[in-house]
């Protein structure tokens, strides 16, 4: 019965696009995309450095001022959140279904297919995936990650409302790791990014103000994880619970 539901629901779902999308394949006959080979298939993709705005949104400058770092634009530019991200690892420890394992491979294999060609999942999809050969934009594949993950942090913070006298061995300590990891993290950026960035900034002045953004980045980090220690630790020491709970994670998740 599940296998008729799926094959169903694949038909019904082919059908009900079959309108729009045989047109826009006969168009493409018509356009340069008809023609593109993987150079062009490839533009528009994050390069491997670019990911550190995944912790550090604006380190390379917040505007074609002061932009030095790879290409990016609105496209290929990616920021969740490092409190949601650190939320949506919480929901799939404490419970890993199949459906939220599937959702993690979808965030994992979406990071590298938006790549492109520095890595290989893009391009299996370009010479396998029949009619990708005429998509450009790996880097859109970010509205995939962010999906994945806004999935996976949606149950973690559903097994943080729960009563925690229903909470499992498995929760409890990936809790507890949780808070170990985020105080972890925060040492790392307070007493050593933080001072090295602070350094750079003092001993070598940058007309472009580059240290001094990379800096204020840093910082930005080191609060976003100590509000977010904060309130993993009220959680953990059961003194934030219920409505509270929640609103307290929206909060600092909204802030980062």
């Amino acid at each position: 019965p599940r296998t008729l539901k799926l094959a169903t629901t694949v038909i019904l779902a082919l059908g009900l696009s079959a309108p729009a999308v045989l047109p826009m394949l006969e168009l493409t006959e018509r356009t340069v995309r008809s023609g593109l080979d993987y150079a062009g298939a490839s533009q528009f993709s994050v390069q491997p450095v670019a990911l550190v705005h995944l912790l550090l949104p604006s380190v390379y400058g917040s505007n074609a001022t002061d932009y030095w770092g790879a290409f990016s634009n609105t496209e290929i530019w990616g920021y969740t959140g490092v409190l949601a991200m650190a939320l949506a690892a919480f929901g799939l420890l404490v419970k890993p279904t199949r459906t939220r394992a599937f959702w993690a491979i979808v965030a994992v294999v979406a990071l590298l297919f938006l790549l492109g060609p520095f890595a290989s999942v893009h391009g299996w999809a370009y010479a396998f995936l029949p009619g990708y050969d005429r998509v450009r934009g790996a880097g859109r594949a970010f509205m995939l990650f962010d999906l994945a993950i806004a999935l996976l942090a949606g149950w973690g913070l559903g097994a943080l409302v729960r009563e925690r006298t229903r909470w499992s061995p498995r929760q409890e300590a990936a809790l507890r790791w949780g808070v170990i990891g985020l105080a972890g993290l925060l040492a790392i950026v307070a007493l050593l990014l933080v001072p090295l960035l602070f350094t750079q900034v003092v001993s070598d002045p940058d007309g472009f103000n580059r240290p001094v953004i990379a800096l204020d980045n840093a910082i930005l980090l080191a609060l976003w994880l100590m509000m977010g220690l904060a309130v993993a630790a009220a959680i953990w020491r059961r003194t934030l619970r219920g409505g509270w709970l929640v609103l307290a994670v929206f909060v600092v998740i909204l802030i980062d």
